[in-house]
């Protein structure tokens, strides 16, 4: 017997509401809390760089493969609390010490990043060689991996909510009785279907 879930809209609709908003928040945000942005820069390495869940600022940001004298440089560096972005959706960071990563980035729209970064380094004899790469320029080179980008474009809007519906489906056999809210598993809602998407477009690092 298969049984409609029609009253799954009702214990879900909370969820569906927050999710629908939590879209044009992020929309208007410029930046998306909680993503992840995958990058190339001018020296043909590549970046990455992680947007605290908060949205408040950059929790991780590595510079890879950046050319500096003889070699290349591979660098990841974590901020806690996080690197701020300020209300017009700029970071920045310079580092001290013997090895000075630095870095430069904004959110030109939704979805997207850019920026500059320079990695320096003092001359240590018997340790390290001086070196400097120069200013290099870097951007995103596709939409960002978070957690609510159901469908890949980068943003978390009524689209990704479109998904939720796509993958609603009918529970193969009615419960004995109405479980809590938390127990949906049930409804056959197709969150098996769901989770597969979400697993290959929105990746955790």
């Amino acid at each position: 017997m298969r049984v409609p879930v029609k009253a799954a809209i009702v214990i879900s609709a909370r969820s569906l509401v927050v999710m629908a908003f939590a879209g044009f928040e992020y929309a208007a945000a410029n930046h998306i809390p909680g993503a992840t942005y995958d990058g190339v820069h001018s020296g043909g390495g590549t970046v990455l760089f992680r947007v605290s869940t908060s949205g408040s600022g950059v929790e991780r940001f590595e510079m890879r493969d950046v050319p500096c004298g003889f070699s290349r440089v591979t660098i990841g560096i974590d901020f806690s609390p996080p690197s701020p972005i300020d209300q017009s959706h700029n970071f920045s960071h310079s580092g001290g010490g013997t090895q000075r990563p630095s870095f430069t980035g904004s959110f030109p729209i939704a979805g997207e990043a850019e920026g500059t970064l320079r990695y320096q380094q003092s001359n240590i004899p018997f340790v390290q060689p001086g070196c400097d790469s120069g200013i290099l320029d870097w951007s995103t080179i596709e939409p960002p991996n978070c957690a609510g980008n159901l469908n890949g474009d980068g943003t978390t809007d009524g689209a990704d909510l479109a998904e939720v519906f796509n993958c609603w489906g009918q529970a193969d056999t009615a419960p004995n009785s109405v479980p809590e809210p938390v127990g949906l598993g049930w409804l056959g809602l197709g969150l098996t279907s769901l989770a597969t998407r979400r697993q290959a477009k929105c990746a955790t690092v």
